[in-house]
């Protein structure tokens, strides 16, 4: 103990050692606010590309929905490529949905129930067809406002 106090009696050494400690200090600083910069700009950049995964699967799944609905309404048998299409969206978003937004679960389920085939596999009832539309169209809206919404707060 002795020999710090003998090293730092004089006033200038002093003075170098309050330097040093102050630039070891600042230079901790620096490194601590870098770190926390770059791991928020890789936290938004993260969080803005699952949102744009969500949107883009919504925006595939109200596609392929509606595809499915107007072949349903149409006089014509039903594809398997729309039915298998629609499918694949719908899985797609559901799953991406239950990882990242839950908020938009139950709105994924009631868009696809307006679209999922009767149970009974006999035609549908077309007086219902443009109320179902509306719907659809309504339901897509609100799930990309929230999408849209959750993307802003996180950016």
């Amino acid at each position: 103990m002795w020999y710090i106090t003998e090293i730092f009696a004089d006033n200038a050494d002093k003075a170098r050692l309050i330097t040093v400690l102050l630039s070891v200090l600042a230079a901790l600083g620096v490194v601590y606010l870098t770190h926390v910069f770059a791991y928020r700009r890789s936290r938004m950049e993260l969080n803005s590309k699952k949102m744009e995964d969500i949107y883009s699967a919504v925006t595939d799944f109200a596609n392929a929905g509606w595809s499915h609905m107007h072949e349903r309404a149409g006089p014509n048998e039903q594809t398997l490529d729309t039915t298998s299409a629609y499918s694949e969206a719908f899985h797609k978003v559901e799953m991406l949905a239950a990882i990242y937004a839950e908020d938009i679960s139950k709105d994924i389920t009631a868009m696809n129930e307006l679209v999922i085939l009767t149970k009974d596999g006999g035609h549908e009832d077309l007086s219902h067809f443009p109320k179902k539309l509306e719907a659809f169209i309504q339901a897509k809206s609100e799930i990309l406002q929230k999408v849209s919404l959750r993307a802003r707060r996180l950016v």
